[in-house]
Parts: C-alpha cells; sequence; structure tokens
C-alpha cells in the first residue's frame, strides 16, 4: 500500500469508496474530481496495485467555514487560511496501519509550503476523539451563519483545527 497522488481517472472510486465507508454522508465522483481539478496536491489515494483502498481528499479553504457536503466548490478562496481536509476513508484493511498519520504529514508540509499554517478538517460519526490524538483541537466556527453547512455532516459532526 502506498499513497500517491489522485488523478481524474480516480474520481469514480473515490466515490464508490466514499458511499461504502461513509454511507449517507458519502459524495459522488463529481465532488472529488472537482476537488481533483482544483487542488491535485491536496487529493491522495492509497493504492495496492491497481485497488484504491483509501482517499484523503484537502485543499486550502477559510477557518471556521466548513463547505457543505455535497456541494461544488467552483473555486478555492481568495482568503484561503488553512489547509481543509475534506474527507478520509479507508477500507478495513487499511486500518491500523498508521497510513493516516504519514499522509497527514505529507499534507503539513504542502500546507505550511502554502503558507497556511493550520489544518482544519469536520469530524463525522463520532471520531472527534481519533482527531484529537491526532493533534485536532475543537475550535469554533465562523459566526455568520456558517454553522448551517456543518449540519449537513450529520449529527455527530465536529469542526477540528490542528496548528502546524
Amino acid at each position: 500500500m502506498k499513497w500517491r497522488r489522485a488523478r481524474a481517472e480516480d474520481a469514480e472510486a473515490i466515490g464508490r469508496l466514499s458511499v461504502d465507508i461513509l454511507g449517507e454522508l458519502g459524495e459522488p465522483p463529481a465532488i472529488f474530481a472537482e476537488r481533483i481539478a482544483l487542488c491535485p496536491e491536496g487529493c491522495h489515494v492509497l493504492a495496492s496495485g491497481a485497488d484504491i483502498l483509501g482517499h484523503m481528499i484537502s485543499h486550502p479553504w477559510v477557518r471556521g467555514r466548513p463547505p457543505a457536503l455535497n456541494q461544488m466548490l467552483r473555486h478555492i478562496p481568495a482568503g484561503a487560511d488553512c489547509w481543509y481536509i475534506h474527507e478520509v476513508a479507508l477500507r478495513e484493511a487499511a486500518r491500523g496501519r498508521g497510513c493516516i498519520r504519514a499522509i497527514l504529514r505529507q499534507l503539513a508540509d504542502t500546507a505550511v509550503a502554502a503558507g497556511l499554517p493550520v489544518m482544519a478538517l469536520v469530524a463525522v460519526a463520532n471520531a472527534v476523539a481519533y482527531w484529537q490524538r491526532l493533534g485536532f483541537r475543537p475550535a469554533p466556527l465562523a459566526a455568520d451563519g456558517i454553522d448551517s453547512h456543518i449540519g449537513s455532516y450529520g449529527g455527530a459532526a465536529a469542526y477540528l483545527e490542528m496548528e502546524l
């Protein structure tokens, strides 16, 4: 198993994996195709030969304002001030092997090189404790009503950030 940069032709497999792992929170291939096009350096798949066992989809964004699920971004905001982890999913066979830690280190380097001192994400399905073990901490959402976006991530969702 090895992380590699996602390609446009991976979007279908990423979409299937998203739905397989995340159920109703999974997103269609078009969402991933757009993110790969907008930020190829932030989109990776965990591959074993031709099989995709996981993915990490990320891009620059604005702190405290996570994008809603199932929404196209259209562009990366000019005022981006964090590296946002949009989605992570791993098949059972890839879990417990340090794969997430490895790609997080790589993304942290990418974020710092881009001048973004913070990584952010929305933890779903009661995964807050997992992300806290990796160094993320609860952080406030923006005060301009954007908290409605976090509702698209499900009832147990929480916005988290990690200083780099």
